[in-house]
């Protein structure tokens, strides 16, 4: 299975001139209307956040300059950390219930984004202390698939801004791993190869998605460096490591990989048994045609 990134998805679709997303209603809407989805907790009930802001910031950015200015605005307001938390002003010191209805409004969002059982009317002290927890954990899930996607759709938009790239290397170092997983994406995309030295200690980073994105850097940016590190990555214990190794060594090329890539064929994840067996069929029809 080749598992490419959302950016690869992409950007392979518009390059033969199609359009390609994943929520199909959301195609005919105007910028109005993507910016008010982008700002609210997902409208879909058990939705994946993360390619829910992304297919959203996507689809913004390509409303041109004023979705572009709109997510710039939106990343510099999330930097400057002025965004008010509806859990921190809910749960400050003496407060009973929700004094601005917009914060409750947001809360009820929560509460469909996480499907819980029983929608709460009551709005006393007793009933929202016992559902912080709740609150607390999918306000921090989305406000990461949002700072993802601006990451995402502005690194997409900004090929040639320097600025982005000195943001995208600061985000190297969040302790979100989705977030580091798209900056890493993102200097990618930009071919910023000199940021090797930031994004190569990563590939120790616990997360294997991140890991499979420092491969894809180092796969595209110093192909020669990244040889041995894939070699090892086959041998990685988590499939999706192995995964990513086995389909950047079948862009690279280079058919004298086929040897390292043969034993994987007996894998016992069925992803990486696919992704071996396309990787060995591209670097032997590469081999052939040259």
């Amino acid at each position: 299975m080749r598992s490419q990134s959302f950016r690869e998805l992409y950007q392979g679709a518009n390059s033969k001139g199609a359009t390609m997303s994943i929520y199909r209603e959301f195609d005919d809407l105007d910028i109005e209307q993507l910016v008010a989805l982008f700002q609210k907790p997902p409208i879909f009930t058990k939705e994946n956040a993360r390619l829910y802001y992304l297919e959203i910031a996507y689809l913004i950015k390509e409303q041109g300059e004023a979705g572009i200015a709109f997510l710039q605005q939106e990343l510099k307001r999330v930097e400057a950390a002025d965004k008010v938390s509806a859990i921190a002003i809910l749960f400050a010191p003496d407060c009973e219930r929700p004094k601005e209805p917009a914060i409750w409004e947001r809360l009820l969002g929560y509460l469909h984004y996480g499907e819980i059982a029983c929608l709460v009317e009551e709005r006393s002290a007793e009933t929202i202390a016992s559902l912080r927890p709740k609150f607390k954990r999918v306000e921090e899930v989305i406000d990461e698939a949002r700072l993802a996607a601006l990451l995402f759709a502005l690194a997409s938009a900004r090929s040639r801004d320097l600025g982005m790239r000195e943001r995208l290397r600061h985000y190297l170092q969040d302790t979100r791993s989705t977030v580091v997983l798209e900056a890493i994406e993102g200097l990618c995309a930009l071919s910023d190869k000199d940021a090797v030295d930031r994004v190569l200690p990563l590939l120790k980073h616990p997360s294997p998605y991140v890991k499979g994105s420092v491969l894809r850097f180092m796969a595209r940016l110093h192909p020669e460096r990244a040889k041995p590190l894939l070699f090892e990555a086959l041998k990685h214990p988590h499939f999706i490591v192995r995964e990513s190794a086995a389909d950047e060594l079948g862009d690279l090329a280079d058919v004298a990989a086929i040897p390292n890539l043969r034993p994987l064929l007996e894998d016992p994840h069925p992803y990486v048994r696919q992704a071996v067996e396309t990787a060995i069929d591209c670097l032997e029809e590469s081999h052939l045609k040259n």
